[in-house]
């Protein structure tokens, strides 16, 4: 039962990106044009994360993950094994197919009733996580960072000599930056909040990203740095799908 979910989920993501790609590769046009306003914000996100790095990521890590009995477990001891099944099931939130498997019924129900906004909505998701997905997997292998459980030298980033002698970019123990659950995430949900209207829908998108990233830091699959630079990709990405979209309609006109 529990692989239903998933089977769906794979199939929904497949199906909708080849009808994307044939029917509508206008959506695949992304800008990428750096302004200078954009350039500096480069360097300040990158600045923000390298002091998360050097400061907070042993820390965190030793305060929230569940893998170190001295941080909040040691606080709640009767009470962890609730959280671990709490956060097991929230950061499924943040699984491809467990995100393109929730887009389906809304899918199903847009096409069949020809509402053109929920299409366009689950479109924009499906691109989203789509593009999430292919990112994080280049920078996993590019950066090489080992996770939270794993050994690891003074910053988590292997390099060159470390990298060949233990096949990192083929063990996933050693994809730790950034986090992909996290990526896929907030690129769904912060489309989705871009999109949104109502204040409490506003909110409860951005809770729910918020829970699968703090998820990844207490069940030890990532750094506090590893889903803050998820958070601030993701962004970007929900912000180009959304122009994307409007684009597309402004054409249609």
């Amino acid at each position: 039962m529990e692989k239903i979910p998933k089977v769906i989920g794979i199939i929904t993501l497949v199906t909708t990106i080849i009808y994307l790609f044939i029917k509508r590769r206008d959506l695949f046009k992304f800008s990428l044009t750096l302004e200078k306003k954009s350039i500096i914000k480069i360097f300040k996100y990158s600045f923000l994360i390298l002091v998360v790095i050097f400061i907070l990521d042993k820390g965190t890590a030793y305060i929230f993950s569940n893998k170190y009995p001295h941080g909040i477990v040691s606080f709640f001891p009767k009470l962890s094994p609730y959280f671990n099944d709490f956060f097991k099931f929230i950061t499924l939130f943040g699984e491809t197919d467990y995100v393109a498997f929730g887009v389906t019924p809304f899918l199903i129900y847009g096409i069949i009733k020809k509402n053109n906004r929920i299409k366009d909505l689950s479109f924009g998701v499906i691109l989203a996580i789509t593009i999430a997905g292919i990112l994080v997997s280049i920078l996993k292998v590019i950066f090489a960072r080992s996770r939270p459980y794993e050994e690891w030298n003074s910053l988590g980033f292997y390099f060159v000599e470390d990298i060949i002698e233990k096949e990192i970019p083929y063990k996933g123990g050693y994809l730790s930056f950034p986090s992909g659950h996290t990526l896929t995430a907030f690129s769904a949900y912060f489309f989705l909040y871009l999109e949104s209207d109502e204040k409490i829908m506003k909110f409860l998108w951005i809770l729910l990203g918020i829970l699968v990233g703090f998820s990844r830091i207490y069940l030890s699959y990532h750094w506090l740095s590893d889903v803050l630079a998820s958070t601030i990709l993701a962004y970007f990405i929900a912000k180009n799908t959304q122009l994307t979209l409007d684009r597309s309609k402004s054409n249609n006109l």
